[in-house]
């Protein structure tokens, strides 16, 4: 799965620096604490990768699974 995300961030033309100017907070515009659908739509390659990221399957994204998405080699934290 790492393999597959590295692969759709280089599709979408992204470098890795880009992806770590990506702020969590600056997505998720309605400030809930997570990064929906929708929100994740303003960034192409994130919206690609929602399901994958997506590891709870719960629509939307925890702080702890985007951060797979600006660095997919950082397993997620599993804690609770």
């Amino acid at each position: 799965m790492k393999a597959r995300l590295a692969v759709l961030v280089l599709v979408a033309g992204m470098s890795t620096a880009a992806l770590s100017a990506t702020d969590f907070k600056e997505l998720d515009t309605n400030a809930d604490g997570y990064i929906d659908e929708q929100e994740a739509a303003e960034l192409a390659a994130l919206a690609e990768a929602f399901p994958q990221l997506d590891q709870d399957n719960d629509n939307k994204l925890s702080e702890e699974e985007f951060d797979q998405f600006e660095d997919p080699a950082e397993p997620p934290d599993k804690g609770g």
